[in-house]
């Protein structure tokens, strides 16, 4: 194969590879829709990816979008309020990130600076608290009288259709898939874009 056959051959599998990568965009695209109507409507997440004659080769699971969370009083430091007044132990100091630099800060941090110091609800608790107003559908208890108070709303997510293949066997999978495309055995199952407009070949008369 001469350098001239090497650069239209690469031309032409990257032009392929750009039509199947823009179609196959698109029907992901499609199939997240049906997905979303299938968990909305059915609470089925679910679906095992089958060929025509019934042989099973994966399975598609259907993303659970998580519940959402809107903390009351529109204020980006409503849980840091909350731990003030009902869990003080949940709250740190810590040392403003645009001032660490400062060579006051270095030599004198609280004692010197004290207006550098700022308060936030450790990590991990606010991952405890953000859990436990989730399942209690926005309640938060006073840590220290036990007394649920109401701090958050939570609503469901919003069911995208989002999916990923989960049956662990993708390399088995595409070499069936592809075996069945090659032996024309999937008619109407793989589209390739812009190929679908080209003419069809004409049939010679000829013997």
């Amino acid at each position: 194969m001469t350098p001239r056959e090497h650069a239209l051959r690469v031309a032409a599998q990257e032009a392929l590879l750009d039509a199947v990568s823009t179609e196959y965009v698109k029907i992901r695209t499609e199939a997240e829709a049906a997905f979303a109507v299938m968990l909305t409507e059915d609470g089925q997440d679910r679906i095992a990816v089958m060929l025509p004659d019934g042989e099973k080769l994966d399975r598609i699971t259907v993303k659970v979008p998580p519940r959402t969370v809107t903390l009351d009083g529109d204020s980006p430091s409503a849980l840091l309020d909350w731990c003030r007044i009902h869990f003080p132990a949940a709250v740190e100091e810590y040392i403003d990130p645009a001032a660490v630099d400062s060579t006051d800060v270095i030599e004198a941090v609280k004692a010197k600076v004290p207006g550098v110091i700022r308060e936030r609800v450790r990590a991990a608790t606010a991952r405890a608290l953000m859990s436990e107003i989730t399942k209690s559908e926005g309640f938060l208890a006073d840590r220290r009288t036990q007394k649920p108070g109401k701090v958050a709303t939570v609503t469901e997510g919003t069911v995208t259709g989002a999916f990923a293949f989960t049956g662990d066997n993708a390399k088995e999978r595409r070499e069936r898939i592809m075996a069945k495309l090659l032996a024309g055995e999937l008619p109407g199952v793989v589209s390739f874009g812009p190929l679908l407009a080209l003419p069809a070949p004409e049939v010679s008369d000829a013997a």
